[in-house]
């Protein structure tokens, strides 16, 4: 058996049954707890499964290649969220994406209720990278002058030759980075500052991804799930403390908020 701790009335960012705790059964359930909250005993859910009960809910994204054309290694993708529910707070938008996209040398093509079509190449990818310390780079490249000298379509390896003596970078600083962001290195001076790479598509566009994972996602809701509030009363009404079976609660009484 466990105890679900649930919010008792709306209150900041929680909202009534909340299921804001977990823990073993025996728990003492007293002090300040009962004025906030109700505990619910379960009978038939161990601990190692209700863990995922008293979790936050966040944005989650995915991606769909909507086309690409290999010569230009140039793709257009849609980007959408998983977990969007009815009234929109888990969707994606236009305005939540498109300074990123710019950052990253993309443009928005298209978009609807819950996703952002763009277009991203991989060269202009890699010469993203502004002053806000955005894009591929992680820091500010104004200045730095790209030239694409070779690219592979069958292996997707791009070989870019940089000169960075605009920005006036440390030489082994500027190789460290190349090598960081999964970049070899071919050819380094590092008296005129001009460097010269092979990177892979994948490099790039995986790094690509997991920035816009970190810039767009967020928490839509203190918790995911929440026991119905009508129950959380019948609770109330039983001194605060109920045991229930988790079969019982989980049909009649248990609420995932991104299916509503």
């Amino acid at each position: 058996m466990a105890q679900l701790i649930c919010r008792k009335v709306d209150g900041g960012s929680l909202s009534k049954g909340d299921i804001v705790e977990y823990r073993a059964t025996g728990t003492p359930f007293g002090g300040a707890e009962p004025d906030a909250y109700v505990c619910i005993t379960v009978s038939g859910l161990v601990m190692a499964d209700v863990k995922a009960y008293a979790r936050d809910w966040k944005m989650a994204l995915d991606y769909e290649v909507m086309d690409n054309t290999p010569s230009l290694d140039s793709w257009t993708l849609r980007v959408y969220t998983t977990n969007a529910d009815s009234i929109g707070s888990g969707a994606i938008t236009r305005d939540a994406v498109e300074t990123f996209l710019n950052q990253w040398n993309a443009s928005v093509v298209g978009f609807s209720s819950n996703s952002v079509t763009f277009d991203v190449t991989v060269f202009d990818a890699i010469k993203s990278g502004g002053p806000n310390q955005q894009g591929f780079w992680d820091i500010n490249i104004t200045g730095v002058i790209f030239t694409e000298d070779d690219y592979d379509q069958g292996t997707g390896v791009h070989t870019i030759t940089a000169d960075y003596s605009a920005i006036g970078n440390n030489p082994s600083y500027v190789e460290t980075l190349v090598y960081r962001q999964g970049a070899t290195v071919l050819y380094h001076d590092g008296v005129t500052r001009e460097i010269q790479f092979s990177i892979p598509r994948s490099a790039v566009l995986d790094k690509f991804k997991a920035d816009i994972k970190r810039a767009v996602e967020k928490r839509i809701a203190k918790r995911q799930f929440k026991i119905d509030p009508t129950y959380i009363d019948t609770v109330i009404g039983n001194g605060g403390t109920i045991t229930i079976d988790w079969t019982t609660l989980s049909t009649n009484y248990l609420i995932d908020k991104t299916a509503l």
